[in-house]
Formats: structure tokens, C-alpha cells, sequence
């Protein structure tokens, strides 16, 4: 989906923590996780603040500024459109990805 489909958005929708998916994810400190489109970073820093992952990863469509997504808590950021672009880990890096209210945003999931 473009990122101009975005514009007209409130910030609240990129940057809520979703509770309901960490809620989810298996207690382990040790684990990688993977959020696909992480918009303002607040889940993956909620789950770093838990102590619920070593490793957190996300990707997004757009930088947006003033948001989490420069946090220090999160170990990387890529700004791609995964309908084009790929990251470059090993497979079977991450032990929980978490893509809540994206699937529907790309054109051959």
C-alpha cells in the first residue's frame, strides 16, 4: 500500500502498543522477535520493558519522527515495502514475528 494512504491517519494508529498480540508471545527473555510493520515502535519497545525478547527487530513502510522507532530498546529498524524489499537474516532467525494489521495492506502475502 502506499505511504500516501497514510497520511490522513491520527497518530494513536501508529504508535499504541498492542497489548492483545504481546499478551500472546511466550516468556523468554532469549528470543528474537520480528515486528512487520511496528509503525511508531511501541509494541517492541512494550516488549523490551517486559523482558520478553533479547533481540527486537522492525520493519515499517515509513519513518515516522518523534515516535519509539529510534528507541534504544529496539535493536533494528528497516524502513522497506515488503511488497518489493527483503532484510537479510538467517532463516528461522526469529522465534516470534508479530505482523498485526498488515497482512491486509500487501499484494501477495
Amino acid at each position: 500500500m502506499p505511504k500516501e494512504n497514510y497520511s490522513g491517519k491520527q497518530k494513536i494508529y501508529f504508535t499504541k502498543p498492542r497489548l492483545d498480540l504481546i499478551s500472546l508471545m511466550p516468556i523468554n527473555p532469549k528470543q528474537k522477535v520480528l515486528e512487520i510493520g511496528m509503525g511508531g515502535g511501541d509494541t517492541l519497545v512494550e516488549i523490551k520493558l517486559k523482558n520478553l525478547a533479547g533481540e527486537t527487530v522492525g520493519i515499517d513502510l515509513m519513518d515516522l519522527p518523534d515516535t519509539n522507532q529510534q528507541n534504544p530498546l529496539i535493536d533494528a529498524v528497516f524502513f522497506i515495502d515488503l511488497d518489493r524489499d527483503e532484510i537479510n537474516y538467517p532463516d528461522n532467525y526469529f522465534d516470534v514475528i508479530i505482523a498485526g494489521d498488515v497482512l491486509e495492506h500487501l499484494l501477495d502475502p
